[in-house]
């Protein structure tokens, strides 16, 4: 009887360390599921982060138009640009910010935080491109805008 007695101790000790243990593990498992979730949206979060800052930026220097999300490009060869005379004053790291609605857009140097150039542009298809996507822009002359 005090064989069995200690067999059902043991076994009791061992469940409550389990439920313990499966506790523990559930919890953690929740808290990864919110890290997973935080972790796909954060590069969108970002990315709308950074635009409202470079507006904000740039909003000092220009007045720009209001009730409209810019598209953002930003110039990364400028070689690869320089047949073309709109980023003629485009160095790497320079930001495009393009207002479809205005025909607008603004080469941004944000490490002077000075606006280099304004450009009236033509948008191609802004309906179709999304918003991640930069549409294809033209000017007089022809523009495109610099790869991501």
């Amino acid at each position: 009887m005090k064989n069995l007695f200690n067999v059902r101790t043991v076994l009791v000790i061992l469940l409550f360390f389990s439920f313990l243990v499966n506790r523990q593990l559930y919890a953690q498992n929740a808290d990864l599921k919110k890290q997973v979730t935080a972790f796909r949206e954060e590069p969108a979060i970002k990315a709308k982060e950074e635009v409202k800052e470079l507006v904000k930026r740039l909003s000092a220097l220009v007045v720009l138009p209001e009730g409209e999300d810019p598209v953002i490009a930003t110039v990364t060869d400028k070689e690869k640009l320089k047949d073309q005379p709109v980023f003629a004053k485009a160095e790497n790291g320079d930001k495009l910010i393009i207002y479809a609605g205005e025909k607008k857009a603004y080469l941004f140097d944000e490490k002077n935080n000075k606006v280099r150039d304004i450009i009236p542009v033509n948008i191609g298809d802004v309906a179709g491109a999304s918003a991640s996507a930069t549409p294809k822009v033209t000017a007089t002359p022809k523009v495109t805008p610099p790869p991501e």
